[in-house]
């Protein structure tokens, strides 16, 4: 407007015409998006809310509290359901959760939005179970706590085929003697740890329990000498 044009307006400066064509303008301004929520504030607040229903939720899995416990797990009474953080496992002690994975009483699970795929670690076990003689590796929280309850030290996968480069890069810190990747007795699951199996380079092997995952396995009365006694008997994926 600031122009000069034969056209001047009232309320002052110019007006220019385009001859009929519309002119380009440019493309509106993205608007301010929110930060993502801090998942280990988040998590702080689940966990000095010491909510009952945890000990619900474990008799309902089929888990004991203190695996829930050591996984970080913690009653989310805002959302009603089982809240686990997710870490991307470059810490020891101490970590900060990337992100929080839901789980409903109706079996439904979803994660906090902006979160992170992260995974599933205990590190309230380090005292009590040792990850150098022999890592598990779980599909999901649910495996991982009923890996603990049998006496061993997991590392829980959010799907079939994440967190691969976690993994990995939690087995390089730990060095473990034996890793065992534990799949759900179905074909994705099965699939999945296979391709996991290609990226491990030290010894591995392949553990398909004889029911659905390995909770349903500590459900039907597993136990630790049970699962070490088969594990021991299969064979070496890599040597």
């Amino acid at each position: 407007m600031r122009v000069e044009s034969p056209r001047p307006l009232k309320n002052g400066g110019w007006f220019h015409s385009f001859d009929g064509e519309r002119p380009t303008l440019p493309p509106p301004m993205p608007k301010p998006q929110p930060p993502p929520p801090d998942m280990g504030v988040m998590m702080q607040r689940y966990w000095k809310a010491a909510h009952p229903a945890l000990e619900e939720e474990a008799a309902l899995l089929g888990v004991s509290v203190q695996s829930l416990r050591w996984l970080g797990a913690a009653y989310a009474g805002d959302r009603k359901a089982l809240a686990i953080p997710m870490y991307d496992g470059t810490s020891h002690n101490g970590a900060h959760p990337i992100g929080i994975r839901l789980r409903s009483r109706d079996g439904a699970k979803f994660a906090v939005t902006g979160s992170k795929a992260g995974v599933f670690y205990p590190y309230g076990a380090h005292r009590t179970i040792s990850p150098q003689e022999r890592l598990l590796i779980c599909e999901g929280p649910s495996d991982s706590a009923a890996a603990l309850d049998l006496g061993f030290f997991p590392v829980g996968r959010a799907s079939c085929r994440g967190g691969t480069e976690i993994i990995l890069h939690i087995i390089e810190q730990h060095s473990p003697a034996e890793v065992i990747v534990v799949t759900d007795n179905d074909g994705p699951g099965v699939g999945g740890a296979r391709a996991l199996l290609e990226s491990i380079h030290r010894p591995a092997k392949l553990f398909v329990p004889p029911t659905k995952d390995l909770r349903g396995f500590l459900k039907a009365g597993g136990s630790h000498q049970l699962l070490d006694a088969m594990v021991r008997n299969l064979l070496w994926c890599k040597k």
